[in-house]
């Protein structure tokens, strides 16, 4: 999947420490080019795309782990309307009040003097909706937040195994929209991780023409800091490089999730009338 890196040369496939990502200030990130082949060899174009690769590690902590804890969001107010329904009462009383308060005031605590079979039910329904109407109430803050609180985030990973390994599995065995998983990009580049990197297909970035031709050569960090100026990150790299080439057919496999990504089309489904009388038309002309 990796092979060592043409020095003086970007081109598409090729991976360079050195990248910018959002939420991943101060933690390393390198770049993925996706500018054509073509256009890099020519210089035809005043700058040079890239998506940002994250370790694993990191995209845990970050953006996967606000996908488990969307998961959970989802899961855990669906088992709340479920107890709503199966007590008789509406779920849409969690879409006009706080998941706490719908759980305190339909499922109450039994008098405490009361051991019947009954009483213990009803003990065992209001603290499993009292349970679930936190967890809705703490993954709708985090969610809100955009993922800001890890802490948090860590402490939903540590309780939610199946969403956890759905979410993992789905990001190795490339179903997870918006993410692509890459085992190794080689020994090369510093801080490297054993656990893969994960590229974020939604965030395409770039780097100036200038820029990208000396960063394919190898680029120090700048004396003084070069601020806001720079498209190439020296927050935790001391000296920007390309660290790999992406083999073939891998890079062609990247760049098609990434262009279906973008390239989807939706359109209105089939009228459910038609598609009933052609069923119809189907079948009697199979029985004539």
């Amino acid at each position: 999947m990796i092979a060592l890196p043409k020095q003086g040369k970007l081109t598409q496939g090729t991976i360079f420490c050195g990248g910018y990502a959002e939420g991943y200030e101060k933690l390393p990130v390198w770049g993925f080019v996706i500018t054509a082949r073509c256009d890099t060899a020519h210089n035809k174009v005043p700058v040079v795309n890239y998506l940002p690769m994250v370790r694993f590690e990191d995209w845990l902590r970050h953006q996967g782990g606000l996908a488990v804890v969307e998961r959970v969001y989802i899961e855990s107010k669906g088992k709340l309307k479920n107890i709503l329904l199966q007590s008789g009462l509406s779920p849409s009383l969690l879409d006009v009040h706080e998941p706490t308060l719908v759980a305190k005031t339909n499922f109450p605590e039994p008098s405490s003097a009361d051991f019947s079979k009954k009483a213990e039910k009803q003990r065992k329904d209001a603290a499993l909706a009292l349970a679930l109407a936190d967890c809705i109430e703490l993954t709708r803050n985090i969610i809100d937040g955009n993922g800001a609180d890890r802490e948090s985030i860590e402490k939903i990973l540590t309780e939610s195994d199946v969403p956890l390994k759905a979410i993992v599995t789905e990001l190795l065995t490339h179903k997870l929209s918006g993410y692509y998983y890459v085992p190794t990009i080689g020994e090369l580049t510093e801080m490297g991780s054993t656990s893969g990197y994960v590229v974020l297909l939604r965030e395409v970035r770039h780097l100036p023409r200038e820029q990208a031709s000396k960063l394919s050569e190898g680029m120090p960090r700048p004396d003084p800091p070069a601020g806001g100026g720079s498209a190439v990150c020296f927050d935790v790299f001391d000296f920007a490089y390309p660290v790999a080439e992406t083999l073939s057919p891998w890079v062609e496999h990247i760049m098609q999730i990434f262009c279906n990504l973008f390239g989807r089309v939706g359109v209105a489904d089939i009228d459910r009338g038609v598609v009933a009388r052609i069923i119809n038309c189907a079948l009697l002309k199979g029985a004539a």
